[in-house]
Protein backbone atom coordinates (compact mmCIF):
# COMPACT_ATOMS: atom_id res chain seq x y z
CA UNK A 1 0.00 0.00 0.00
CA UNK A 2 1.06 3.20 -1.02
CA UNK A 3 1.31 5.45 2.37
CA UNK A 4 -1.14 7.85 2.91
CA UNK A 5 -0.67 11.51 2.16
CA UNK A 6 -2.50 14.98 3.18
CA UNK A 7 -3.82 16.72 -0.02
CA UNK A 8 -0.61 18.42 -1.60
CA UNK A 9 -3.25 21.59 -2.06
CA UNK A 10 -4.80 21.29 1.25
CA UNK A 11 -1.25 21.11 2.96
CA UNK A 12 -0.68 24.42 1.11
CA UNK A 13 -3.91 25.84 2.39
CA UNK A 14 -3.05 24.83 5.85
CA UNK A 15 0.67 26.38 5.63
CA UNK A 16 -0.74 29.72 4.33
CA UNK A 17 -3.40 29.94 7.24
CA UNK A 18 -1.15 29.33 9.69
CA UNK A 19 1.04 31.74 8.53
CA UNK A 20 -1.77 34.50 7.71
CA UNK A 21 -2.52 33.92 11.97
CA UNK A 22 1.16 34.46 12.75
CA UNK A 23 0.93 37.61 10.31
CA UNK A 24 -2.39 39.12 11.38
CA UNK A 25 -1.34 38.62 15.15
CA UNK A 26 2.05 40.32 14.75
CA UNK A 27 0.66 43.46 12.35
CA UNK A 28 -2.08 43.99 14.64
CA UNK A 29 -0.01 44.36 17.39
CA UNK A 30 2.17 46.45 15.98
CA UNK A 31 0.01 48.36 14.55
CA UNK A 32 -1.84 48.66 17.88
CA UNK A 33 0.89 49.55 19.69
CA UNK A 34 1.63 52.67 17.23
CA UNK A 35 -1.34 53.95 18.95
CA UNK A 36 -3.97 52.68 16.28
CA UNK A 37 -6.94 52.26 17.57
CA UNK A 38 -8.87 49.42 17.02
CA UNK A 39 -12.11 47.77 17.80
CA UNK A 40 -11.69 45.92 21.15
CA UNK A 41 -12.31 42.07 19.55
CA UNK A 42 -10.31 42.35 16.43
CA UNK A 43 -7.90 40.42 16.94
CA UNK A 44 -10.34 37.31 18.83
CA UNK A 45 -12.48 37.76 15.89
CA UNK A 46 -9.85 37.40 13.49
CA UNK A 47 -8.46 34.13 15.62
CA UNK A 48 -12.08 32.44 15.71
CA UNK A 49 -12.18 33.09 11.57
CA UNK A 50 -8.72 31.26 10.92
CA UNK A 51 -9.35 28.94 13.38
CA UNK A 52 -12.50 27.83 11.24
CA UNK A 53 -10.89 28.12 8.51
CA UNK A 54 -8.03 25.48 9.98
CA UNK A 55 -10.77 23.04 11.21
CA UNK A 56 -12.55 23.22 7.83
CA UNK A 57 -9.39 22.49 5.76
CA UNK A 58 -8.54 19.58 8.12
CA UNK A 59 -11.71 18.42 7.95
CA UNK A 60 -11.70 18.14 4.21
CA UNK A 61 -8.30 16.47 4.08
CA UNK A 62 -9.73 13.81 6.49
CA UNK A 63 -12.50 13.06 4.28
CA UNK A 64 -9.73 12.96 1.42
CA UNK A 65 -7.81 10.70 3.34
CA UNK A 66 -10.76 8.60 3.88
CA UNK A 67 -12.05 8.50 0.11
CA UNK A 68 -8.10 7.21 -0.47
CA UNK A 69 -8.30 4.55 1.98
CA UNK A 70 -11.91 3.61 0.61
CA UNK A 71 -10.26 3.29 -2.72
CA UNK A 72 -7.12 0.93 -1.78
CA UNK A 73 -9.69 -0.97 0.22
CA UNK A 74 -11.88 -1.91 -2.59
CA UNK A 75 -9.22 -2.38 -5.05
CA UNK A 76 -7.46 -4.74 -2.69
CA UNK A 77 -10.87 -6.50 -2.34
CA UNK A 78 -11.51 -6.42 -6.31
CA UNK A 79 -8.12 -8.21 -6.75
CA UNK A 80 -8.76 -11.56 -4.29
Amino acid sequence: MKPITIDPQLQSVLEHLNAARKDFSEAYTRITNEGAKNYSTMLRDFMTDIESAIGETSCLATSKIELDLMREYNTRKEER
